[in-house]
């Protein structure tokens, strides 16, 4: 009787290991939920995600804090030079950027990992964009030119990553942000990236577009010409400069004070500025 229970029980063990691994295809294994489903969108929708990519300039994300201290600008790290200073209620106000002024941060600083984490999410806006780009089946779709969109757009982020934290990951929209390394591609290697997302910007976007905001053949030249005075090459600098002057669209305003005033908000000088609203869209 003890081994009829025994092998019984054995049996019933293996059975109910059978059963698990037979379920694990349809009850463990589950497809996320709320995540968009690629390549069933309109020409209309994948337009917004395009839309959203530039939003994501405004790096808020989440709320204000996170984009107050991971800004698509760089006035927190400029707070270690002498362009911008740490004011506030004492050095307990905004420990992280005292930290940064003084030159003692440490890797829990949360203004390093909002600088960090902003700029991630944005690259991944601009990757869903190109993904749904390419799997769209639409002839009247400007494709070409929303794509260099997209490409300078990323190039950007990874741009600012880059002189900011020196050993980044390139992420394009086939990478899979969970195993690429932020040092699996050297220095030379990844600025080679950023400069193939901004020559082909520059290729392909058109000097000007009917909506103010959207980054154009100016703005590609003039990040090409930065890009090089990282890279130290100094005949390009002046080739892409150039390309930005002999657009002839751009020029300087009288008087430098005009550049803040609301009147000549995107005037001659703007090569390419951010967008921002206050309106209530939803």
């Amino acid at each position: 009787m003890k081994s009829i229970i025994k092998y019984t029980t054995i049996f019933a063990i293996f059975g109910l290991v059978f059963t698990l691994l037979a379920c694990e295809e349809d009850t463990l294994v589950t497809s996320p939920k709320g995540v968009l489903a690629e390549g069933v969108l309109s020409a209309n929708t994948v337009d917004k995600l395009v839309i959203a990519a530039y939003q994501a300039l405004g790096a808020h994300f989440f709320g204000n804090d996170q984009s107050f201290a991971g800004p698509s600008s760089n006035w927190v790290i400029d707070v270690r030079s002498d362009d911008a200073y740490k004011g506030g209620g004492g050095i307990a106000d905004r420990t992280d950027i005292h930290q940064l002024e003084t030159a003692t941060f440490d890797p829990t600083n949360y203004a390093i990992a909002q600088k960090w984490r902003n700029p991630m999410f944005s690259i991944a806006r601009c990757n869903l964009a190109l993904r749904e780009i390419g799997n769209l089946e639409d002839p009247t779709y400007q494709k070409s030119i929303r794509i260099a969109e997209m490409r300078l757009l990323r190039g950007h982020f990874h741009f600012d990553m880059k002189r900011n934290f020196e050993n980044i990951p390139y992420l394009d929209e086939n990478a899979d942000p969970t195993t690429t390394s932020n040092v699996e591609l050297s220095s030379t290697e990844v600025w080679d990236k950023i400069e193939e997302d901004f020559l082909f910007a520059y290729e392909n976007l058109p000097p000007r577009h009917d909506e103010i905001g959207r980054v154009t053949r100016g703005a590609a030249a003039g990040y090409l010409a930065k890009l090089y005075t990282y890279t130290g090459e100094w005949d390009k600098v002046l080739q892409y400069s150039d390309a930005v002057i002999q657009l002839g669209q751009y020029e300087l305003l009288d008087d430098f004070q005009q550049l803040s005033t609301v009147e000549f908000e995107n005037g001659p000088e703007s090569v390419w500025t951010i967008q921002f609203s206050t309106a209530n869209i939803f």
